[in-house]
């Protein structure tokens, strides 16, 4: 029987991330950004997710192999008979498959500790 491992977080990073276990290997990122942040960002945001997630779970390497992609999305505040909108706020999703040893890599494979360090400095910088 497969358990749901989900971990939540509402950080200066995102508005919010969501990591849950699809099966043994698998893995979907989820992110909701402010409404300030760049889809990219977002996006760099899942990675790093992802990257911490693999290492953290014993791997060195993952790929991605689907996921909605990220887009903004239009947030509404319902203040009588019309919806006021008020921001348009980036989120998206990626699913990630840890790979072992024995997987060979290619151009959608990524090293888990390599993005930790170029996207921990990314992020850092994007915050300053």
């Amino acid at each position: 029987m497969l358990s749901a491992c989900v971990t939540g977080n509402q950080s200066i990073l995102g508005f919010g991330t969501e990591v849950s276990q699809v099966s043994n290997l698998i893995y979907k990122v989820e992110v909701n950004g402010f409404a300030t942040q760049s889809i990219e960002e977002v996006r760099d945001i899942a990675l790093l997710q992802a990257s911490e997630k693999t290492i953290e779970s014993g791997y060195s390497r993952f790929r991605i192999i689907g996921g909605d992609g990220f887009k903004k999305v239009r947030r509404t505040l319902q203040a009588g008979p019309i919806p006021l909108p008020i921001a348009n706020e980036p989120q998206g999703n990626i699913t990630v498959k840890f790979l072992g040893e024995d997987e060979a890599s290619d151009a959608d494979t990524y090293d888990a500790a390599r993005e930790v360090q170029r996207l921990s400095v990314l992020i850092d910088s994007e915050q300053s």
